[in-house]
């Protein structure tokens, strides 16, 4: 199953958030196809980060990554300026809205660790690289939208100045692509 062999990669994913991203997307948590029926969900992924700063760049790679997704998804690439895409993601008339951002979670995480966080919560995770908080983005979307938000923050290993992205956290940012894709195709 596409749960255990991500969770079992060693990049980041529990099963918890894998299976939750899936249940939010109206998804088999498995990679089967999407539920029949009432799952006409649309699903927009909100990818965020700065492709100049190493791993800050996660989110917007897998945006990157998935801008050829169509349909009941789509991807957009925020980079440090989300809120410029917030006009296109409303005319989109997401359900739901997947941000993605590398995030600080604390010092017990380790690089490449991925968590669902809530919204509630943006305050306490450190989001560091974007040209307006974070939070009024998310607000703004949600209140616009109506749609569900779910936050996935991407554990760093490293930020500086034009530094690659780090081993473990490209780690993930393949393996959590290749889980939107099976789940949102």
């Amino acid at each position: 199953m596409l749960t255990e062999r991500l969770s079992s990669s060693g990049a980041g994913l529990s099963g918890m958030s894998v299976g939750a991203v899936a249940d939010t997307a109206g998804c088999a948590s498995d990679g089967a196809s999407p539920n029949t029926g009432t799952s006409t969900r649309r699903v927009a992924i909100l990818g965020c980060g700065s492709t100049l700063r190493g791993d800050d760049a996660a989110g917007t790679q897998i945006a990157l990554e998935l801008s050829d997704l169509d349909g009941r998804a789509r991807a957009f690439a925020g980079y440090v300026a989300p809120e410029n895409l917030t006009g296109e993601i409303k005319q989109f008339a997401p359900d739901i809205i997947l941000l993605i951002d590398a995030v600080e979670l604390g010092p017990e995480a380790l690089p490449g660790e991925v968590r669902l966080i809530d919204s509630d919560d943006i305050g306490g995770v450190s989001f560091s690289t974007h040209m307006l908080p974070l939070k009024i983005v998310v607000n703004y979307l949600t209140q616009e939208t109506g749609a569900e938000l779910i936050l996935l923050g991407i554990q760093t290993a490293g930020m500086e100045f034009m530094a690659e992205m780090s081993p473990e956290v490209k780690a993930t940012v393949d393996n959590l692509t290749q889980l939107l894709r099976a789940l949102l195709s």
